[in-house]
């Protein structure tokens, strides 16, 4: 058989060759791209840790020993304490006016507002026309506090009555309590405010007595329980036992015992004679008691020591009242409270 025919030579195989093996490239598929994974390259040689720097030609200290440690901090300066300024001195004063029944609270506390300029003259003269035509002249003063018709009605204090006056030294909140044994609760809650205590007792013959073995003491008991450190006795209707000396002093010497019994020492108690319906030491002394020459009830306010408000402690409150008013947010609630210590900021 006759030998086949080479067909081609061996530069065209070359050349085939060569471009056979670009396309094989070109038609092979592409690597995919390198996946990262925390500092790692996947489809990527592995990085080689980062050689460490070398240290500074400074030699390192040597560690102290834990006795050498304690003495260290031993001999550190302590920190230094917040600084906080020294709180303003206060000007408001609350005063809460308790005693028995009919012992001349209100009409003390009217009397007050009356001749420190807060109640006009108008309205005290509207106040008496409208008490003598009530067959009750003796509540004009009473009235100014006890607005209410049911109060002025049955001639009691129901609710605590609330009043502002100036002093010389003091913002004085007035907080007229009843003196009912119905009402003590309302007594209370007028207490639990109070920085001092006006203590109105009654010189008529037995009605001091009455007083005494009833609501005044309790109403004494109530007010040191309640945080109340200072005490102005004012000895009221001295009118009724002629302005008596002896009388004023008989009430002093049974009084004492018992404030001191309650937790108030003889330091923390002042006494005042007044006739406060007739205005006698009220504001000013009276040519009645020729004998007394210590303050009117006006002046043993403004002697009483200011208030401590201790700001430095956590902050403490009670809780006296809560009202919903319908008016504003919506039916909102405001608490009434008492700041025992601290501070309470906007």
């Amino acid at each position: 058989m006759p030998r086949a025919q080479k067909l081609y030579d061996d530069d065209d195989l070359d050349y085939e060759e060569e471009e056979y093996e670009e396309y094989e490239e070109e038609a092979s598929p592409r690597r995919p791209p390198s996946l990262h994974l925390s500092g790692l390259s996947l489809g990527s040689p592995k990085p080689q840790p980062a050689a460490r720097k070398a240290s500074a030609g400074t030699p390192s200290a040597p560690r102290a020993s834990p006795a050498e440690a304690r003495a260290a901090r031993a001999a550190a300066p302590a920190p230094r304490a917040l600084q906080l300024p020294p709180p303003p001195a206060t000007r408001v004063l609350n005063l809460v006016v308790v005693g028995h029944v009919d012992a001349g609270k209100s009409t003390l506390s009217g009397r007050l507002l009356v001749e420190c300029g807060v109640v006009s003259a108008q309205s005290i003269g509207k106040l008496k026309r409208e008490a003598a035509q009530a067959n009750k002249g003796s509540f004009a003063y009473a009235w100014v506090l006890d607005e209410d018709a049911s109060e002025r009605a049955r001639g009691i204090t129901v609710d605590v009555a609330r009043a502002q006056l100036k002093t010389q030294s003091y913002d004085v909140n007035l907080l007229d309590t009843p003196g009912h044994r119905d009402f003590v609760p309302e007594m209370i809650s007028g207490a639990a405010q109070a920085d001092a205590a006006l203590l109105v007792t009654n010189a008529s013959p037995g009605e001091f007595e009455k007083g005494l073995n009833a609501q005044t003491r309790e109403h004494i008991t109530l007010c040191r329980s309640l945080g109340v450190r200072n005490a102005l006795v004012v000895v009221n209707q001295m009118d009724k036992v002629a302005y008596s000396q002896q009388a004023f002093e008989r009430l002093m010497a049974e009084l004492a015992p018992v404030l001191a019994a309650a937790g108030f020492p003889p330091a923390s108690v002042r006494y005042v004679p007044c006739a406060a319906f007739h205005g006698d030491n009220v504001t000013r002394p009276s040519e009645q008691l020729p004998w007394w020459g210590g303050p009117s009830v006006r002046d043993a306010i403004e002697a009483l020591p200011p208030p401590r408000r201790d700001t430095a402690s956590p902050a403490r409150a009670t809780v006296l009242d809560c009202y919903k008013s319908r008016l504003a947010g919506g039916g909102a609630l405001t608490l009434l409270v008492r700041v025992n210590a601290g501070a309470l900021r906007p």
